[in-house]
């Protein structure tokens, strides 16, 4: 999801790279006026912070996850992308 979200920041002509700014990006200038469902950003916020803690984590953890609807929503989040891109 991180890579389309760069896409919408790399098109609105900013060049940020980190995670937890791609997310805030989304949500001012996409959710907070409807253009992409504030969904998608908790998604990636979520995936987001699962992918820190499974490998910035001391001890071994474990993270119980519904990769299934994980993976619906990235497959709406890059068609909602493509249809802004347009």
């Amino acid at each position: 999801m991180s890579p389309c979200g760069q896409a919408l920041l790399f098109n609105g002509g900013i060049k940020e790279r980190r995670h937890y700014a791609v997310g805030r990006y989304l949500e001012h200038e996409y959710a907070d006026n409807g253009r992409l469902e504030r969904n998608f950003v908790l998604v990636l916020d979520t995936l987001r912070d699962h992918r820190h803690e499974s490998q910035y984590a001391v001890d071994e953890i474990e993270i119980e996850i519904d990769f299934q609807g994980y993976i619906e929503s990235c497959r709406k989040f890059m068609e909602t992308v493509r249809r802004i891109l347009k």
